[in-house]
């Protein structure tokens, strides 16, 4: 998992998975985080060079700093202990720069089936629904789930949500994806079951608000997203961009010490990144984003880099100088 909120939005977090999902601003004064995740091992660095070599091998001092950041990754969903103040951060409005262009390259949605996958505490979700789509959100974190499920029976808009690891292949029977969801059902269930014995997805959409680098396999969230897509079908996601440096008390997608190609989990240091500090982060690079896509038949089809709010930009201008955003739609072939 991304609107009007106390301070600013300016990347927000989307799913939880094995790591996992998220939907709110990736750094704020005073935003929040969506889902959690879950690592069980170091960070996950992707070997690039020869001989299983990784870009940290080539640069031991990387290596050292990413290491130093990264510690002994948490056993539940990272954002279970900050689903208050991820919720309090961020409301229904959807006027943030970034969620604004996510939803527009969606296209029209009306009676449509869309998967929000990292749905946090299901902002991004009701706006789906309020634009005519048939939504399930899924996400790792129970705390978020449940404000999520707690929403929709307030207020109605035939939403389901799962409580679920966008990673694993696990079964779950189709009809779990339809209706709404009050809460009923509870544990960790699997979405592979969301695609028909066949192999062909039930999904004319899925979306992931600013969780990809909330998820520490990659890999599995996007074989997930291509399982559940019809032939045809888009997926539209939001991430901090890659190649964002930071600016003055705003961390950039990688840590000040290291190099861009040193990717990772990590935790920010910055004064302003008040989300990522708690919950860190994965780093990519944009190439392994794309070719990671591309890899599960996943073929970029537009691209925007959105300016940040002007509130935000005009008392961080440095960070504003720099791409902050990456909104991407991709089409399944």
């Amino acid at each position: 998992m991304t609107a009007a909120i106390r301070a600013l939005p300016i990347s927000y977090p989307r799913v939880d998975r094995r790591a996992c999902s998220t939907t709110g601003p990736i750094f704020l004064s005073a935003g929040g985080a969506a889902a959690g995740c879950t690592p069980e091992s170091g960070p996950a660095v992707a070997d690039s060079l020869p001989g299983g070599r990784s870009a940290l091998d080539e640069h031991p001092s990387d290596r050292a700093a990413v290491t130093r950041r990264v510690g002994v990754m948490p056993k539940a969903a990272r954002y279970d202990d900050v689903a208050g103040f991820y919720a309090a951060g961020w409301s229904d409005d959807v006027d943030d720069p970034a969620s604004v262009r996510l939803l527009d390259l969606l296209g029209p949605l009306a009676r449509r089936r869309v998967l929000d996958l990292a749905c946090g505490h299901g902002r991004i979700s009701r706006a789906l629904a309020r634009r005519g789509a048939a939504v399930v959100g899924v996400d790792l974190s129970s705390a978020l789930i449940e404000k999520a499920r707690a929403a929709e029976r307030e207020t109605p808009l035939g939403i389901r949500y799962v409580h679920a690891d966008a990673t694993d292949p696990g079964p779950l029977d189709a009809t779990e994806c339809g209706g709404v969801s009050d809460g009923a059902s509870s544990g960790v269930d699997g979405i592979a079951g969301a695609a028909d014995p066949g192999g062909v997805g039930l999904f004319d959409a899925v979306v992931c608000a600013f969780g990809l680098s909330d998820i520490d396999d990659l890999e599995g969230a996007v074989a997930t997203v291509a399982r559940t897509l019809r032939p045809g079908g888009v997926f539209a996601c939001s991430i901090l961009h890659p190649c964002f440096p930071g600016g003055q008390g705003v961390s950039g997608s990688w840590p000040g010490d290291a190099r861009y190609h040193a990717e990772g989990w990590w935790r920010a240091d910055g004064d302003r990144s008040t989300l990522r500090r708690q919950v860190g982060a994965n780093h990519r690079t944009l190439a392994t984003y794309v070719n990671t896509l591309r890899r599960h038949g996943l073929w970029l089809d537009a691209m925007d880099e959105p300016k940040p709010a002007q509130e935000w930009a005009a008392t961080r201008p440095d960070a504003a100088r720099f791409p902050v955003f990456l909104v991407m739609r991709c089409v399944l072939r």
